[in-house]
């Protein structure tokens, strides 16, 4: 259990800095759109227009694929912490049904070490 919990928890840990560090890029958005905003109202020409409006398609892009880039580590986080969830609770359960075992076990062999004193 102790390797499979370490490696979920690293999985988990590393899931979530990632997750910050795009979180972190999120105000570089915020910047490059209040830049783009000011570049929309600012253009005169035709040809500023088309400059902008390949910027703001680019921006769009960008943007989308970091949106979606932080929506699959939120999901990749979930399903770690359910993963780490589910399998600390299974191996609480099985250890428990273990122990029993071994203490059946071990009273079976104190009787029959009892009924071959006996004899």
């Amino acid at each position: 259990m102790a390797l499979k919990t370490i490696m979920l928890r690293r999985d988990l840990e590393r899931a979530k800095a990632d997750l910050e560090a795009l979180r972190a890029k999120d105000s570089e958005f915020e910047a490059r759109e209040a830049e783009l905003e000011t570049a929309i109202a600012e253009t005169e020409t035709d040809e500023q227009r088309d400059a902008v409006s390949a910027e703001v398609d680019a921006f769009d892009a960008d943007k989308a694929a970091h949106e979606s880039a932080k929506d699959a580590l939120v999901r990749k986080i979930d399903e770690l912490e359910n993963e780490l969830e589910v399998f600390i609770k299974f191996y609480k359960k099985e250890w428990t049904k273990t122990k029993k075992r071994i203490r059946k076990d071990l009273l079976n062999i104190k009787n029959i070490r009892k009924q071959d004193d006996e004899i």
